[in-house]
């Protein structure tokens, strides 16, 4: 869009470091006007645990397309992570289910990157299977019933638990951009990532490890996904085999938002930041506007479109 240089300082203009803050600013007003309600704490708040999860698993998306790749399984990941935490909750103890809760997130996540990145299978389809798999074996193992009665305070504590007044969830998802953050931009593979992404065989000619880095990073994309399963499962206080339904696509709508090229190669954690909290406050607008759930679904699937195609005119 342009750059400002003012004195030794250069500020460079681009959707994602202005447009979609301004997005933000103009829909909280619009908002605020129509609804007061929305200034509320207790909104706010909300709007706060609503985003938590969704931003861990937008931080693993993002990820995933900087690498050149698509993941369609994190919200049968999520379930599937629900079901096992609450199981091993009514039979052993918080700290054991929430221990297995986190390798299953990172087993499904180890899953895809055999598939892709050993076997050398299209992202799109690997995933495609893996959802269904995963959904399949969230249903056989309960039934296609919740697994609820969960007695364990330390449990509900992640999912509406306070530290004062803020979401104790919200401090795992900051935790989450912080090691993500740290990953992508201060160690040779966040490199790769991007060399991945920008041109898979000039990687490789560059002495990349591409299908080893491609196992780690969805390894490491299926344990924030874990992570997002627990968070959700302690919100409810149960294990449900239907959780998550659609993170995926509003992941993906918050990365696009923020600016990450479907095509790879280029991509900011910050922009996807950016991304979920606008997703996360469009939600809650609708919501306060008393707009049904149906067309919700359109917005989202819209905004995902208009994001999409603005990469591949900026690309």
């Amino acid at each position: 869009m342009g750059n400002l240089k003012i004195g030794k300082w250069q500020f460079k203009f681009t959707w994602e470091t202005f447009g979609v803050p301004l997005a933000i600013i103009a829909l909280i007003i619009f908002t605020g006007t129509m609804r007061p309600m929305f200034f509320r704490v207790t909104n706010i708040f909300n709007i706060v645990r609503q985003v938590s999860a969704l931003s861990l698993v937008s931080f693993a998306m993002t990820l995933v397309i900087i690498s050149g790749g698509i993941d369609l399984s994190p919200a049968s990941t999520v379930a599937l992570v629900s079901i096992v935490t609450a199981l091993f909750i009514k039979t052993t103890s918080v700290w054991v289910a929430l221990s297995a809760g986190l390798i299953t997130g990172m087993l499904c996540g180890m899953l895809n990157g055999t598939l892709i990145g050993f076997l050398k299978l299209p992202p799109f389809i690997a995933t495609l299977g893996t959802q269904s798999i995963l959904r399949g074996v969230a249903l056989t193992a309960t039934g296609g019933i919740p697994v609820m009665n969960l007695k364990s305070e330390e449990f509900l504590f992640i999912g509406s638990g306070n530290v004062g007044v803020i979401p104790f969830m919200s401090f795992i998802a900051v935790l989450g951009f912080f090691v993500t953050y740290f990953l992508l931009y201060w160690t040779k593979r966040g490199i790769y990532t991007y060399a991945i992404g920008g041109n898979e065989t000039a990687a490789k000619w560059a002495g990349i490890k591409v299908p080893l880095h491609k196992f780690l990073l969805y390894s490491y994309a299926g344990l924030l996904t874990g992570i997002a399963g627990i968070i959700l499962g302690a919100r409810v206080n149960s294990g449900q085999p239907y959780l998550g339904t659609g993170i995926e696509l509003q992941a993906i709508a918050a990365t696009c938002i923020g600016g990450t090229s479907m095509m790879g190669g280029k991509g900011s954690l910050f922009g996807t930041l950016f991304g979920v909290i606008l997703i996360g406050i469009l939600n809650n607008s609708l919501n306060l506007l008393e707009v049904s759930t149906f067309v919700q679904e359109i917005v989202i699937g819209v905004t995902i479109i208009i994001a999409v195609l603005a990469s591949i005119v900026k690309k």
